[in-house]
């Protein structure tokens, strides 16, 4: 982008430049000219222009020119599901939402999102604060994916649900969002259905439980968890009112 704020492009040429990420089509457009086509013409994508370097999420037709006083995001709820976006599309989308402030739902589900991606994504959490329902469900993320999100629900104070169903968090995981449950005061549904948890995850929660007042939903159904978990499930239940989803009950 360096290269197109040279008086050339700008006193001479007067074009305005823009550099896209499409998600959809998983490439990367650099425009200096509208573009017309079908399924081209407005596609969901994160932008960035010239003016100000700032990623953003935007459906505007590219022949209309970027507003940088007016946040233009028409979305509310993002549905980006099946997008193949991977890690590369998981962290434009995560320089998008640190300024975003129209977004309150993102379902990034079947996108094949690794920790790595998820790194990014926690890092926006920590700066957005719109977002309350983010979906992860059946990405590939792991216990270190599960730490990055655990850090964010530390400082987050938006967001309510948090869908992990399907993915690869073990034992280790679950002890880093359990820590960060003791913490977190907003967020009301946790969603780790079919993932790796065993007993000792389980007795992390339960701990974690004892503090947390605020969750209300706690699925943890579809895990490899054995009869020593029935105990740290009853404790939970014991003194708190979470709703919990488990096959020990």
């Amino acid at each position: 982008m360096n290269s197109f704020r040279a008086p050339f492009y700008l006193d001479n040429k007067r074009w305005f430049v823009t550099c896209a990420y499409n998600p959809r089509f998983r490439a990367i457009w650099l425009h200096t000219t509208p573009i017309y086509g079908i399924e081209y013409n407005s596609p969901i994508r994160c932008e960035v222009s010239w003016i100000d370097n700032i990623c953003r999420i935007t459906q505007r037709p590219i022949h209309e020119e970027v507003n940088i006083t007016a946040d233009k995001t028409p979305f509310g709820i993002l549905n980006l599901c099946v997008y193949h976006i991977e890690n590369r599309g998981a962290q434009h989308l995560a320089d998008a939402l640190q300024h975003n402030m129209t977004i309150t739902s993102l379902d990034l589900h079947d996108n094949k999102v690794q920790d790595e991606g998820v790194e990014h994504l926690a890092a926006a959490l920590r700066h957005n604060k719109t977002l309350t329902t983010l979906n992860l469900l059946r990405n590939k993320i792991g216990d270190r994916g599960a730490q990055y999100l655990a850090d964010a629900l530390r400082y987050n104070t938006k967001l309510i649900c948090l869908n992990l169903l399907g993915n690869e968090v073990g034992n280790q995981g679950a002890q880093y969002l359990a820590n960060a449950l003791q913490y977190n005061e907003t967020l009301t549904t946790l969603h780790l259905w079919n993932n790796k948890i065993e007993d000792q995850g389980v007795r992390s929660f339960a701990t974690a439980l004892q503090h947390n007042k605020i969750l209300e939903i706690l699925d943890l159904s579809g895990n490899p968890i054995g009869d020593e978990a029935a105990n740290h499930i009853a404790n939970i239940l014991l003194d708190n009112t979470v709703i919990l989803f488990s096959p020990s009950l």
